[in-house]
């Protein structure tokens, strides 16, 4: 998060607003980016609490190209009334003192392991920045199922909250490549309606990201012919970019309810050992010392594009000072 101080928000009578944003942002709430050497701006500064602005200022600056701005907005003090509608929204000082204060959410299907999944997905930096914030309440993780997704979506009618502070991820559920599910289209539409960050997987679930490999990592190489793990992975890997994208691996391919027809010329060996699916994969990326085996593998991944591409995304979206 981003607050653009424009010259015109310092001024005495804005006081106890920009004392508000100072003390939030020397605690890691958001970058302020301001022109230091404005002389408005640093008459204001080096006569109250110098000290504070200039290391919020060092750490601006200090991260300003490691990340691109996208969770941005600019304080004006000549603004009343908020303007979230552009590009870069313009808001009053009492507004961006109010919004710095408030907790970002997530609001995802599963409120526990979609933020662990998303911990496997980011770097290491910003994995550690989400473990310290969960546990500060500075992030507050909502979850219930798609339906409670809409629900929250709906429910929610601060639009610095919608705007600013909450990020949506959802399955795709799909039972097709690039067909994603009614209720995933509709919590998508809604976020595009309202300007809620958001993000789809392309694939049915978070399980179908996870790098099977590591189900059979300890198993010798002698023994692997006979490993029922290595088996069923060999068997998921090869079938194509569609099938293993849709599959419902929680499931499995015995539950045909569950999938289309693109799995119907399977041969009958690769439905068998496929039919009861991978069940407790999703467990894996709770696993705190798995995290960043299962980051590498997902990242090198040739089909990782857009793994690499939701990393960027979250971190672009919820980075604060460290």
């Amino acid at each position: 998060m981003i607050l653009w101080l424009l010259p015109d928000a310092f001024d005495e009578r804005y006081r106890q607003y920009l004392d508000t944003l100072r003390t939030n942002a020397i605690n890691n709430k958001a970058f302020l980016k301001f022109d230091i050497e404005n002389p408005a701006i640093s008459r204001w500064t080096t006569q109250n609490n110098s000290s504070d602005w200039e290391e919020i200022y060092r750490c601006w600056i200090s991260d300003a190209t490691k990340f691109k701005q996208t969770n941005i907005a600019q304080v004006s003090g000549s603004v009343t009334n908020s303007n979230l509608d552009s590009d870069i929204p313009i808001l009053s000082l009492e507004d961006a003192a109010r919004l710095i204060t408030i907790p970002l959410f997530l609001n995802f299907e599963n409120a526990y392991n979609d933020v662990q999944f998303i911990k496997c997905v980011v770097d290491k930096s910003t994995r550690k920045q989400v473990f310290e914030k969960i546990h500060n309440a500075e992030i507050v993780t909502k979850g219930g199922g798609i339906g409670e997704v809409k629900n929250e979506l709906r429910r929610q009618t601060n639009p610095l909250i919608l705007r600013f502070k909450m990020f949506v991820l959802t399955d795709s559920d799909c039972k097709s490549l690039d067909t994603p599910a009614a209720d995933a289209i509709d919590v998508a539409e809604i976020c595009a309606a309202n300007k809620v960050e958001f993000h789809t997987l392309r694939r049915r679930m978070i399980e179908n990201y996870f790098p099977l490999e590591l189900l059979y990592e300890s198993t010798p190489t002698e023994s692997l012919d006979n490993d029922i793990n290595y088996k069923k992975v060999r068997a998921f890997y090869s079938l194509n970019t569609e099938q293993r994208f849709c599959m419902h691996l929680k499931k499995g391919l015995n539950r045909t309810d569950l999938h289309s027809n693109i799995y119907d010329d399977l041969q009958d060996e690769t439905k068998q050992l496929l039919g009861d699916g991978f069940r407790g994969i999703g467990d894996w990326y709770s696993r705190e010392n798995k995290q960043y085996v299962i980051h590498k593998l997902m990242h090198r991944n040739i089909e990782c594009r857009e793994v690499i591409n939701l990393a960027a995304k979250i971190k672009n979206y919820i980075r604060t000072p460290a």
